[in-house]
């Protein structure tokens, strides 16, 4: 009912300032997008620092064990080493062919 008492003009402005908010909802939304896809992309690469960061503890770990149980010299830790070494060995091949 409101548009049937406006005049052109009034409906010509109303559209154009329609037009015009509708432009910078499409340009905010444009930046959030991008601003989130930037923060996701951060996020990933965070992720995949600490992922290696971890890895790399893991195998100083594994590899002080392993200089333990051999230094100890018992057969069930050089056992132990053993396997560890093993289980080292495996894990390294799955993840070459992943």
């Amino acid at each position: 009912m409101e548009f049937l008492e406006m005049s052109l003009s009034e409906l010509e402005e109303w559209s154009e300032r329609r037009l015009q908010e509708s432009r910078r909802e499409r340009e905010q939304a444009r930046i959030y997008r991008q601003e989130a896809e930037r923060r996701a992309d951060q996020a990933e690469r965070e992720a995949e620092e600490a992922r290696i960061y971890r890895q790399e503890a893991e195998r100083k770990l594994e590899a002080y064990i392993l200089k333990v149980l051999r230094e100890s010299n018992n057969e069930e830790s050089l056992k132990i080493a053993q396997e560890l070494e093993q289980s080292r060995i495996y894990r390294d091949q799955a993840e070459r062919e992943a």
